[in-house]
C-alpha cells in the first residue's frame, strides 16, 4: 500500500482527464448499483454538477424511483439516505491537476444499519468510485436487512 507521500510524487490527472474518467465512473456506479440495489425499493444517481464547484454527486436512499419522483416527503422519510460528494476544485474553487479524489459523506447516515461510513480516496474518479461500489457490497446484507 503507498503512503500518502508516495500519491503526492505520483503525477496528477489534469483536469480534462479526470472530468473524462468522472464520466467512465458515473457509468459503472450506476450499472453496478442496480446490480446490488434494484430499482423497485432503492433510488440512486451519479452526476456531475456545477452548482457551487465542479463536483460528483452521489445520492442513494431506500424509496421506490415512483415516489422519488411524485413526492419529496419520501426522501425525508426514508429509514437509509445519503449524499455524497467527490469534490473536483481546490479551496480557492479552482480546478487543479490532483492525483488524490475523496468521496466524502455530505448528508444522512446510516446508523440504523449499524454501517461505519469513512472518506473514501483514490488515485482517480473512477478508482473511488470502485471503492464507493465495494463498501455498498460489503454492506449490502445490513442495509438491506433495516430497509426490507
Amino acid at each position: 500500500m503507498k503512503s500518502f507521500r508516495e500519491y503526492l510524487i505520483e503525477s496528477p490527472l489534469t483536469p480534462e482527464q479526470y472530468k473524462k474518467d468522472a464520466d467512465v465512473a458515473r457509468s459503472y456506479f450506476l450499472k453496478n448499483m442496480i446490480q446490488i440495489f434494484p430499482f423497485e425499493n432503492f433510488v440512486f444517481e451519479c452526476k456531475y454538477d456545477k452548482i457551487m464547484s465542479d463536483s460528483m454527486l452521489i445520492t442513494f436512499a431506500n424509496i421506490s424511483e415512483e415516489k422519488n419522483n411524485s413526492n419529496t416527503l419520501a426522501w425525508v422519510n426514508a429509514k437509509i439516505k445519503a449524499k455524497f460528494e467527490m469534490d473536483f476544485t481546490d479551496e480557492n474553487g479552482d480546478l487543479k491537476p490532483s492525483n488524490i479524489f475523496k468521496i466524502e459523506m455530505i448528508q444522512g447516515n446510516f446508523r440504523k444499519a449499524k454501517v461505519n461510513y469513512k472518506t473514501i480516496k483514490g488515485k482517480s474518479p473512477l478508482d473511488a468510485i470502485k471503492k464507493l461500489v465495494l463498501w455498498f457490497k460489503k454492506n449490502e446484507k445490513k442495509i438491506k436487512d433495516v430497509t426490507l
